[in-house]
Formats: structure tokens, sequence, C-alpha cells
């Protein structure tokens, strides 16, 4: 039987889709319009972290692997970070995963790209034979963190250990609210 959470190979499958919704003015080839006469811009980079918490430590180094990286190709659209049978060998020696462990899928991503402009004040009459400045984008990284705990113990209900089918309690007990309107926003 497989463990929790990841295959009889001690692999997992990971994919992350990340869309730019940003759309763009576009460039003036030539210059007569507007100074910028290309660009590319999206996403350019992303990282996959897998990272084991165990009794509240995070000493058991994490696992890393990059996706697609190409500073010149940025994605303008859609950026696909798959990483396939990531491999818990790193981990072997802590393996199988016990209760309250967390494992931590961190997914990161960077955008940038770079435009090209000319300097139009120093060719105000022939825009199109001016020499093409590139600027390379700083971009911004953003993270997304998703969370799995293993809980390997099975649920219990004290009166149903005590008592078994006899018990008249109910494992859950909350008080009814859905019936209760009580406004006092309006007293005086």
């Amino acid at each position: 039987m497989d463990e929790p959470g990841y295959n009889q190979s001690g692999c997992v499958n990971v994919t992350a889709i990340f869309r730019v919704n940003n759309s763009a003015y576009p460039p003036s080839e030539t210059g007569r319009e507007h100074f910028v006469t290309g660009f590319k811009y999206g996403i350019n980079n992303g990282v996959l972290k897998l990272t084991l918490e165990r009794d509240g430590n995070i000493t058991i180094p994490p696992i890393a692997r990059g996706c697609r990286v190409n500073k010149e190709l940025p994605t303008p659209d859609e950026y696909l970070c798959r990483e396939s049978n990531v491999p818990f060998n790193e981990w072997n020696e802590h393996l199988p995963f016990q209760h309250e462990d967390m494992v931590t899928f961190t997914l990161q991503i960077t955008n940038g790209g770079y435009l090209f402009y000319i300097d139009r004040d120093a060719y105000p009459d022939n825009p199109e034979t001016a020499p093409r400045i590139r600027e390379d984008y700083i971009g911004r990284t953003v993270t997304r963190d998703f969370v799995v705990q293993w809980d390997l113990v099975p649920p219990y209900h004290q009166c149903v250990e005590n008592n078994g089918l006899k018990c008249a309690t109910s494992p859950v007990f909350t008080q009814e609210v859905t019936n209760k309107v009580r406004s006092n926003a309006f007293e005086t």
C-alpha cells in the first residue's frame, strides 16, 4: 500500500500554471509614434521547493527544482511549471511520513523582460535609423505556499471508546445558531 501523499516509487507529481493577465500598449517599431520600439515581458523563472517539517523543526534540507528559465523569451501568457516524479529519496532517512509531518509545497515565480527604445531627441528627423537601446526590466517574485499535513491517527470519541454503540451523546456538539437571530445594532 502506498504511504499517504506519495506513490509507490516515493515520488510526487507537481504542476503549477501561472497566467500573466496584463496587456501592454503596442510598441512603435519605427519610433515615430513613441520611443519604445519593442519589448518582451512576462514570467521568465520558476522554482518549486518542498520542505518537510517534523516536530516543529525544519532541519531536514528542502528539495528544490528549477522550472524553465529563459530571460530572453519570457512568456507573456501562461507559464507551466511541471515537475514529474520529484523523488523523496533526499529524505529517505526521514521516511515514511509520520503523524503531524507537514510538507510545504512552495511555488515561486519571477517576471521580467526587456524593452528596446530610441533616443528621439538625438534623432528627431529620422528615428528609423536610430540605434535601439536595450533596457532590462527588474521583475518581481511571487511566492505561493501549499501545506499538506499527515494525520495518521484514527479519530475517536471518548464516549464511544468507553460505551461502544451504547453511547447516548453526539460525538460533536455545537450550539444551534441558524435559527437564533440577534441584532442590537440599532437598539438605543
